[in-house]
């Protein structure tokens, strides 16, 4: 069995050492956890991507620290390279995040350094004006890194009812209806100084999960299906005591059997997985090495039977082998695969 993804990257970056191409196709062969290269679409630091299976529809935004960057589109069908549909500039500096939206013709994207969401219309795969151009105010105890608001993604409820973006600037969750835009959004607090950067629902259980980046914890909040709030439950932390200064977490992915919650730890360079329970929340908690320097992103395959962990800063996908029903890691390892400053992975099945 063969699974396919899309490899984001950076391509130019002061000090990149190996700086990647553009967006990759990579092939996996399930069966021994070997990836093979398969084309890529150049494009300039395209850092996170987004797949609509259903149309072969590529969304992408280019991240740049000093201006602003650009979001677009492209068509898989005719192959690799793929087929460029659109291209608009913004949504600001740092763009870090990007989420179609078929049902209402929507894009959401996100802007780390301006703390900022902007909204463009997608219609027939194409990216089209400013449906919303939002900026967050606040700012949190980390004097450094929380001067001002850090928007780092948005997500959308399980029933697409409510849109959340994560500040890790302002430590709050913004709340929006995406059928009313123009309403100001609501917010819930997390505590001071966690800077919240990446969020995941829970398909069979009303929680919300959310991995914060300044110190190393996963936040479990209640998520009422009927207003959109949030009630925050249990603080867990995701490293040992010994790497809780050094480790600032980036990815979080729900094993596809529902069962069992993988975070990285960049920095600390360790993968953690709970166990979740018949409700949903945390229990225990397995960590390993991810065998490589700053694990970016994760994604599980289609065959629920690997974890690729992309590296930014050793240029490399590693793959550790998971039990498909239990969603637990086991011993083996799958090949290293070497290629430039990957940021983001997303699955086309």
């Amino acid at each position: 069995m063969t699974s396919s993804f899309f490899l984001g990257c950076y391509t130019f970056r002061p000090g990149l050492e190996k700086p990647g191409r553009g967006i990759s196709l990579l092939r996996l062969d399930e069966s021994d956890g070997v990836l093979t290269e398969a084309g890529v679409t150049p494009m300039k630091n395209p850092s996170y991507l987004w797949f609509d299976r259903r149309s072969d529809l590529l969304l992408a935004v280019t991240e740049n620290d000093e201006n602003q960057g650009s979001a677009a589109s492209f068509r898989l069908a005719g192959g690799v390279p793929m087929e460029p549909l659109s291209q608009v500039e913004g949504p600001g500096r740092s763009n870090c995040h990007i989420l179609g939206d078929g049902e209402r013709g929507l894009a959401y994207t996100a802007s780390y350094g301006e703390g900022r969401l902007k909204i463009y219309s997608l219609k027939e795969g194409l990216l089209g004006g400013t449906v919303l151009d939002h900026s967050y105010e606040g700012s949190g105890p980390n004097r450094e890194r929380q001067a001002g608001s850090h928007a780092h993604q948005s997500q959308l409820s399980p029933d697409g009812r409510f849109l959340y973006v994560a500040d890790l600037g302002s430590d709050r969750i913004w709340i929006h209806n995406p059928d009313s835009l123009a309403e100001p959004p609501r917010s819930v607090e997390t505590p001071p100084g966690l800077g919240p950067r990446h969020m995941i629902f829970h398909p069979c259980y009303n929680k919300l999960y959310v991995l914060c980046e300044l110190i190393p914890e996963l936040l479990v909040f209640k998520w009422n299906k009927k207003d959109g709030s949030l009630l925050l439950k249990e603080r867990i932390p995701t490293v040992e005591e010994k790497d809780r200064t050094l480790a600032q977490p980036a990815a979080i992915k729900l094993h596809p059997s529902g069962k069992t919650l993988a975070v990285s730890n960049r920095f600390a360079d360790t993968v953690s997985v709970f166990d979740l329970d018949k409700k949903g929340r945390p229990a225990n908690r397995v960590i390993f090495p991810s065998r490589g320097k700053t694990c970016r992103d994760m994604e599980f395959s289609p065959s629920r039977r690997w974890l690729l962990m992309a590296h930014q800063d050793s240029s490399e996908i590693t793959l550790r082998r998971f039990d498909p029903l239990s969603g637990r890691p086991l011993e083996e390892w799958g090949t290293t695969f070497e290629t430039g400053a990957p940021t983001c992975l997303v699955s086309l099945s």
